[in-house]
């Protein structure tokens, strides 16, 4: 696995849940690597500009703020939506949404009923909405799902939008729903948007948000809900492996993975899917040598599948790591563990490492230890003073030694 920023795409590859066009997908590397090497070079890294600082929201602004979210001019809701985004992307643990879920969580799933901009904003904010309060949101956030759901199954929606409440759907569903059947709910709408799709669709995005966030909430499902998708999704996921897009071909050979994975940890009986027809399936795919697929299109494609087999026939996950902080690491050991980094990559952005410090929502996802609180020392009086006079001296040097070094120039 090559070593890439937040927003690269290969499937053991940390990166965003949605998938650029392969002619914009970064590539393992200049050329093919072995299965041994695809495991070695494993290392994800995060992102280096992250954001260290937060943002405030003064209690008495935050009432005008809900008020702007719900007002009858589209573009005073889109201002307020953007600024909600940015504030919940870049403040962790804000007090103050503590006393207005109910309210929030109104008004997110009055703008999901909007049109086109305001929806896509709708969605990035339900999913933020639900990082920032985990499961205390349970019950506020059913009707969300409901509405989303409905988003993804709506063919009147641009796929954009249906992207997007795909990716959001996900989310939510794993940080705060419990409930058994908001979540064969959410199964039941991503499976019906990415099976209606053909083997021969020149779109991709999509079909490869809805089957990744289709593959993410079955981590989430009771164990009735497992068996019956195992039961019928693996013939379904198949017929994919054989798109002419190799978009498509990616995200079915991920979810086939993460199918396994899932079934592999509740000993599930998933033998169809090591059958010899899909070994050599998976093969073709992962020594593609096709003249008239895109180089670009085949080293992505090859790369990925090599690491697939490696899941599903050697029960071996190639380990990642992302540096998020000073001495701080986090380990990727699992396809689940990849879906929701490439999930929260994808919703947080560039404020993904701050979250994975100071969000113990998130620390607690990932097994990562309590955030440790830095306790507040202050300062004497005298021991304030004795630091000014230390500076006032620094300062007085500094002059000194400029001083001299203008009379030197003057000679």
């Amino acid at each position: 696995m090559g070593k890439r920023g937040n927003k690269s795409k290969d499937f053991l590859n940390v990166s965003v849940v949605t998938r650029k066009s392969a002619s914009t997908r970064s590539q393992a590397g200049d050329s093919d690597v072995s299965d041994l090497e695809s495991i070695a070079q494993s290392s994800i890294v995060g992102d280096p500009n992250y954001q260290d600082d937060e943002m405030i929201i003064p209690r008495s602004s935050f009432e005008e703020f809900l008020d702007s979210i719900m007002d009858k001019k589209n573009s005073l809701r889109i201002q307020a939506l953007d600024r909600f985004i940015h504030i919940m992307r870049t403040s962790i643990h804000i007090e103050e949404i503590k006393n207005y879920v109910d309210s929030l969580a109104d008004a997110i799933e009055k703008n999901l009923h909007n049109q086109g901009e305001i929806i896509l904003r709708a969605c990035t904010a339900a999913a933020l909405f639900s990082v920032q309060t985990g499961d205390s949101i349970d019950s506020q956030v059913e009707t969300i799902c409901r509405e989303l759901g409905v988003l993804v199954k709506d063919h009147t929606m641009s796929e954009n939008v249906r992207s997007a409440a795909a990716q959001a759907l996900s989310i939510i569903v794993i940080l705060s729903v419990d409930h058994p059947d908001v979540i064969r709910n959410a199964l039941d709408a991503l499976n019906f948007t990415w099976n209606s799709f053909k083997t021969t669709s020149t779109t991709s995005s999509l079909f490869s948000a809805a089957v990744t966030a289709w593959s993410l909430v079955l981590f989430k499902a009771d164990d009735p809900t497992a068996r019956e998708v195992f039961s019928q999704s693996p013939s379904k996921l198949v017929k994919y492996l054989e798109s002419t897009n190799v978009d498509i071909r990616i995200a079915a050979g991920e979810a086939l993975a993460a199918l396994y994975e899932r079934g592999n940890d509740e000993g599930y009986d998933l033998q169809f899917v090591k059958s010899q027809h899909i070994k050599e399936l998976l093969e073709t795919l992962a020594q593609d040598s096709a003249k008239y697929h895109a180089k670009k299109d085949k080293r992505a494609q090859r790369f990925t599948f090599r690491q697939i087999i490696d899941i599903i026939y050697e029960d071996n996950c190639p380990e990642g790591s992302v540096n998020y902080g000073k001495n701080q690491v986090l380990r990727i050991t699992s396809c689940y563990e990849r879906l929701v980094y490439d999930a929260l990559c994808a919703c947080l952005q560039g404020s993904l490492n701050v979250h994975l410090q100071k969000n113990q929502i998130l620390r607690d996802l990932f097994d990562l230890p309590e955030v440790q609180k830095t306790p507040v020392t202050t300062m004497t009086r005298q021991e304030k003073k004795e630091i000014r006079q230390l500076n006032n001296e620094i300062d007085k040097a500094r002059k000194i030694q400029r001083n001299r070094q203008r009379d030197k120039k003057a000679y």
